[in-house]
């Protein structure tokens, strides 16, 4: 355990999340243009795929793991309110580090504070954390696979569909669509956190077939160097923002590229008003190049 504690301390931590349902009410801020997208100020992160050293040292300690199905959540002195986890199974928590205090308290009156040790809790009991002083460090296993992902569900749909007409309706085999899943659930939710603190510009009202057309959505475009950009003229109300990735734009683009076998060099974001108190955002990549409305392959995906 001396090692996985050695990491934690010395990793780098996000210092928020969108786990409002474990924040305290003065830890909800609101991020971003858009006024209504809310972020905790919650050291609570999902492990990446990149800390592939603090992952193996977690995997030889835990007294359980599911394979790639398992999910790894890292907290940093979260004291969480009384709240229930989405995940349907048990999970395991264990707590590293210098701190007293802390216990983690159930409705029916369990109440878990040792430390170094995994504790195996039924998230769907709710609970929350006492006050503790010090720096607390915690660990959270769980198994992701017992639900289908929104994009298992769109491969599952589409595959009927396909089979039902795939004697009716030939088709050909260099036009099929291709699917690919490049992001877990949980990845996604922190590249939406990510993707909201950025510029949008919305459209403007625009004139088309002699009618005033507005289109709800705001825009943006990331281009890998500044010799490319991404312009379609004066349609839909104009090209939208443009600028040079950054690293975490450049390692979003990579992992597409990698898991489509492409070799997109632009990513156009569409940021869509909230309908009910809900956000959307779509990330489109494709192939742009030096200021030419012209693109030559191109994808999307819903967050």
């Amino acid at each position: 355990m001396d090692k996985v504690e050695e990491l934690l301390t010395k990793r780098k931590w996000v210092k928020d999340c969108l786990r409002l349902n474990i924040a305290q009410p003065e830890q909800i801020i609101t991020r971003g243009k858009n006024s209504k997208f809310k972020v905790a100020l919650v050291q609570s992160n999902l492990l990446g795929k990149k800390e592939q050293e603090l992952r193996e040292a977690i995997q030889y300690i835990a007294p359980e793991w599911w394979g790639d199905e398992t999910q790894v959540i890292l907290n940093k002195n979260v004291q969480c309110k009384r709240h229930k986890d989405k995940n349907k199974e048990h999970s395991w928590i264990i707590w590293l580090g210098d701190f007293t205090g802390g216990a983690l308290c159930f409705d029916d009156g369990t109440r878990l504070e040792e430390q170094y040790k995994w504790h195996k809790v039924d998230g769907q009991i709710p609970h929350w954390n006492e006050p503790h002083e010090g720096t607390k460090y915690g660990i959270v296993l769980y198994r992701s696979g017992a639900k289908k992902t929104k994009i298992q569900h769109i491969i599952e749909c589409i595959k009927k569909k396909k089979d039902a007409c795939e004697e009716d309706t030939p088709v050909e085999s260099g036009m099929q669509p291709k699917l690919t899943q490049v992001f877990t659930e949980a990845e996604a939710d922190d590249i939406l956190a990510y993707l909201l603190t950025k510029d949008i510009e919305y459209h403007k009202p625009y004139k088309r077939f002699n009618k005033t057309v507005k289109v709800p959505r705001g825009q943006a475009s990331y281009t890998l160097n500044a010799d490319i950009h991404y312009n379609y003229g004066n349609t839909a109300g104009g090209s939208p923002i443009n600028e040079v990735m950054d690293d975490r734009m450049r390692e979003i683009l990579r992992k597409v590229n990698e898991a489509t076998d492409n070799d997109y060099n632009t990513i156009l974001m569409n940021v869509y008003k909230p309908v009910f108190g809900s956000q959307s955002v779509s990330l489109s990549w494709c192939c742009a190049m030096l200021s030419l409305p012209v693109l030559y392959t191109f994808m999307s995906i819903v967050l």
